[in-house]
């Protein structure tokens, strides 16, 4: 997470449930400063105690834990430990966010049709938090850490991330930050949850020198998001590529088809916006005909084939029906109106075909 590891053990500690402490066998929320040894001695069964956290003060009941030393040097820590650490904090950390910030949202579509040929439908999952206030910087001992060394730009708590911008429809850069902040979801989800992540995030961290650079999953993380911007960048730069056919679909929608590269975009007719981006598509169509405003006719002239699609809300098409044997004669095919079609060939000759909802034609002469 581009959290930089600003979430130091030390003030974690301090807000973790008193369970966690015991798992560890510490009796003292003063961890990680080890101004001296500390070593736990035999209690009653059953200890009256109080759990120090960010909303005050809770009296618990917790059992005698064993005895154990607890070294003078934060490097002494073992990977362990630093994981269990992790186990419990990250999601310790994930509830303080919550709190402290408002609502969340997901992804906008302008971002989704970057983001989705890259993580699937967990775009469709993740919630994301603008204008989040960060957990940058943690206090311990009298001291103020920051083991990043910057400020944030977002963090990420499995499936849902908190970016410190507003959001911007403009910035690219922005959707380069949330695919590194979904390597991190993805991440997540492969572990099988927030107790794993945390535990496998704060280990590599340890193992990593206690450098936020050398972790392995913000390896990870950076080196996708390297790739992912080179991607982007070619993406955009087809995007102010001239289109090969452009049709409008009557409701304020255009269908551009590129194709020297297979894709297309649907956008906005005023402003340009995409709301979708498609690839995968064969370089051979000749026509694209809006039949209505939610149905498209693909026609290849050379092969004699044609392919009917239905466009969801989203955006998304949905393969109705595919024609082989066509005429490789027509030269026009137009749409009438009321699910009609006009379909000229090279000498003027002309035939109408009535489609249905399924995309099946019927003769309309």
């Amino acid at each position: 997470m581009r959290i930089k590891f600003n979430l130091i053990v030390a003030k974690i500690w301090m807000s973790l449930p008193s369970t966690m402490l015991l798992c560890l066998g510490i009796s003292s929320i003063n961890l990680l400063g080890f101004s001296k040894a500390q070593a736990f001695h035999p209690c009653p069964p059953l200890h009256r105690a109080e759990h120090k956290g960010p909303l005050g003060s809770i009296p618990v009941c917790v059992p005698t834990p064993p005895p154990i030393s607890i070294p003078t040097n934060p490097t002494e820590v073992s990977e362990e430990t630093w994981g269990q650490a992790g186990a419990v904090g990250y999601q310790s950390a994930s509830d303080i966010m919550r709190a402290k910030n408002g609502g969340s949202q997901g992804l906008y579509q302008s971002q989704k049709i970057y983001l989705r040929p890259h993580f699937g439908d967990l775009v469709d999952r993740v919630q994301v938090v603008y204008n989040a206030q960060m957990m940058d910087t943690w206090s311990a001992f009298g001291q103020e850490i920051r083991l990043g060394g910057v400020e944030s730009a977002a963090q990420t708590y499995c499936d849902r991330i908190y970016v410190r911008d507003s959001y911007n429809p403009n910035d690219f850069n922005q959707v380069i930050l949330l695919a590194h902040e979904l390597t991190h979801s993805k991440q997540c989800e492969k572990l099988g949850g927030m107790t794993q992540f945390g535990y496998h995030y704060f280990r590599e961290y340890k193992k990593g020198g206690q450098n936020y650079q050398n972790n392995t999953m913000e390896k990870e993380a950076e080196a996708f998001q390297e790739k992912f911007a080179g991607w982007l960048s070619g993406e955009i730069a087809s995007q102010n590529q001239s289109s090969d056919i452009s049709v409008s679909l009557g409701n304020g929608k255009v269908i551009k088809y590129f194709r020297n590269n297979g894709t297309g975009t649907l956008v906005r007719q005023d402003g340009g916006e995409i709301i979708q981006r498609y690839s995968g598509w064969h370089k051979s169509w000749d026509q694209i005909v809006a039949i209505r405003t939610d149905m498209v006719l693909f026609y290849d002239r050379e092969a004699g084939k044609g392919e009917i699609y239905r466009i969801e809300p989203q955006g998304n098409l949905t393969f109705l029906y595919r024609y082989d044997g066509w005429r490789k004669t027509w030269r026009n095919i137009s749409s009438l109106g009321n699910s009609r079609v006009r379909f000229v060939d090279d000498t003027n000759h002309s035939e109408i075909y009535s489609v249905n909802d399924q995309g099946v034609f019927s003769d309309a002469n």
